[in-house]
């Protein structure tokens, strides 16, 4: 996403952290910057997102049964500096002590279905997802309890685009408040509707937006962010 940004192909979006501190040094320029940081979309403050996947048929049970083995995740994402920080935590190097490769969840999908690779590392959302299906399974987070990096997802726009469409900017924001209002006013009738337009089961829904998981769906505005 912060390719497209660079090319004008995508004007606003939401970033997990990693990409965001990308975000920053991609537009950092003479000491202004061309992307501004204008809402947090969400935050994780327990540090509970991530999770460990792999085929059902693996002998993975344990942190250090990755050793030696081909993980994949998301380079730039939360997920990767997750999975840097757990193997330092158990004194290994992701550099010397396993392969780890870049994959998108669609590519990783069918690398686990295809076991070309032994891990897959990603947030708990798509992780539920892939459980659903007979051939994955997570790594209990028991293994990962005393690893816990609260993480946030921020909203980046162009700073020309703000310039030219204030008013589209604000619409933007105005209607992910209202959307966050709605959910949490009736979030079993919410979770039916959203589950009837994706692809997404109504539990995983309801866990993505569970307060007790950690997640906190909480779009906070950034007026000064908009002072251009």
């Amino acid at each position: 996403m912060n390719r497209q940004m660079k090319r004008g192909e995508l004007d606003i979006c939401i970033l997990d952290d990693i990409s965001l501190l990308n975000n920053g040094s991609q537009f950092f320029d003479d000491l202004s910057f061309g992307s501004k940081l204008i809402g947090i979309a969400s935050y994780n403050i327990l540090g509970q997102d991530i999770n460990i996947v792999f085929h059902k048929d693996s002998s993975i049970n344990t942190i250090q049964d990755l050793k030696g083995k081909r993980i994949s995740t998301l380079f730039g994402s939360n997920a990767h500096r997750f999975i840097i920080t757990l193997f330092d935590l158990y004194d290994m190097d992701v550099s010397k002590d396993c392969r780890l490769v870049n994959e998108d969840p669609r590519k990783a999908s069918k690398s686990l279905a295809n076991k070309t690779i032994d891990a897959y590392v990603c947030c708990h959302t798509f992780a539920s997802i892939l459980e659903g299906y007979a051939f994955v399974r997570k790594l209990p987070l028991s293994q990962t309890t005393s690893l816990r990096i609260p993480s946030i997802r921020g909203i980046v726009c162009r700073s020309q685009f703000i310039k030219e469409n204030p008013k589209i900017v604000v619409a933007y924001l105005h209607d992910l408040v209202v959307a966050n209002y709605w959910f949490n006013s009736s979030p079993i009738n919410a979770a039916d509707l959203l589950t009837k337009m994706i692809d997404v089961r109504k539990t995983q829904v309801n866990k993505f937006f569970n307060p007790v998981f950690g997640n906190r769906i909480d779009p906070t505005l950034k007026p000064q962010c908009l002072g251009y």
